[in-house]
């Protein structure tokens, strides 16, 4: 930390806009709720509407979900070609820094095809009655 300056008024700030943009996102959600109300998509498509110099588009998705222990017992009765689900290779974050920090030989195999970058730096602020 640095006490070479008072790092007070930045936290404030951040405090300040943080709550702003709460305030902000709600009211964006409902002026976008209001508008798909006015300009109706199809179920699962969008559309776009000319209005007074605007092109509005709406969309209206459609979201699935899998029942895993389902699927497991009718996958089989569906041709491969038409199953409708995807597996996906995903990163175990959890598991690389295991890996990196106990068993670095393996680590360095699995690094050939693993990229890490460092990701973008979060602050989180809480009021702290005790210290002032």
């Amino acid at each position: 930390m640095s006490e070479s300056s008072n790092l007070l008024p930045l936290i404030q700030q951040l405090e300040t806009v943080k709550s702003q943009e709460q305030a902000l996102k709600k009211e964006r959600a409902r002026l976008e709720a209001e508008l798909a109300k006015a300009f109706v998509a199809p179920l699962g498509g969008s559309k776009t509407y000319p209005y007074h110099g605007y092109k509005v588009t709406t969309k209206a998705p459609v979201n699935y979900k899998l029942d895993a222990k389902t699927w497991a017992g009718i996958e089989e009765k569906i041709p491969p070609a038409l199953r409708p689900v995807q597996t996906k290779l995903a990163i175990d974050p959890t598991g690389c820094k295991w890996l990196a920090n106990n068993e670095p030989d393996i680590w360095a195999i699995c690094a050939q095809a693993i990229t890490a970058t460092p990701g973008k730096p979060a602050v989180t602020i809480q009021p702290n009655p005790t210290d002032e």
